[in-house]
């Protein structure tokens, strides 16, 4: 028993170290503030600086965010482990989409905007045939061109997730529809009535002719 409530100590410990301290789920995709050293997941990094530029947990504003390639192995290798813990896809999918969104605002941000961020570390352009002008283009030219190819990375992904997505929607609706109204969807127990504004449809029998059918009360269903 000892030696069982150890290794449960153990587990919880390293879950800690590579859980994402924001959303609580296993950091997969781990992004590191390169100012203030804290790490958030990628997706509640984008949905967090889409709306506040600074650190959730001091308040430091973030110039330039990069995956952390060590706690992604740790995290990798975790969920080797502990398969249990790997998130699901639908999760996956909208932490992709949420920083796809911060991303793509970040590229109609002008250089001299306060709340940019790069993707990697700012870059220090030492080049004395270039005036200050022209070093600011060209950091924002890297700038926007790391921030174009994190972006194409996270297309791949998500139009990988969406068939999944899409199949994992239309089974949950079915099950929804059909299994978790069984008791009410018999063909004994509908009728065909004339409503307005749906035309013909089946209904269930009952002396309640505002008693909305199935097919049309997702809201409504017990």
């Amino acid at each position: 028993m000892a030696m069982e409530n150890l290794e449960q100590m153990f587990d919880k410990l390293e879950l800690d170290d590579v859980k994402c301290h924001v959303c609580f789920h296993v950091n997969h995709d781990p992004m590191i503030f390169l100012q203030c050293q804290h790490r958030m997941c990628a997706g509640c990094t984008g949905r967090w600086l889409t709306v506040m530029n600074g650190c959730p947990m001091c308040r430091a504003p973030v110039l330039d965010v990069v995956v952390d390639e060590e706690m992604k192995i740790k995290a990798t290798e975790y969920l080797k482990r502990h398969p249990e813990q790997d998130l699901p896809t639908d999760i996956k999918y909208e932490q992709n989409v949420y920083e796809m969104i911060f991303w793509s605002i970040q590229t109609r941000k002008k250089a001299d905007d306060p709340e940019i961020v790069f993707y990697g570390p700012k870059p220090v352009i030492n080049n004395d045939h270039q005036n200050e002008q022209e070093r600011a283009m060209t950091i924002e030219g890297i700038r926007l061109y790391n921030i174009r190819e994190r972006l194409e990375r996270l297309k791949e992904r998500v139009g990988a997730q969406a068939p999944l997505i899409q199949l994992q929607y239309n089974e949950q609706m079915f099950n929804r529809l059909f299994y978790h109204n069984d008791a009410y969807y018999r063909d004994e127990d509908q009728e065909w009535q004339m409503i307005h504004g749906r035309g013909l449809v089946r209904v269930p029998r009952s002396t309640n002719r505002n008693y909305c059918p199935l097919r049309f009360r997702r809201s409504h269903s017990t």
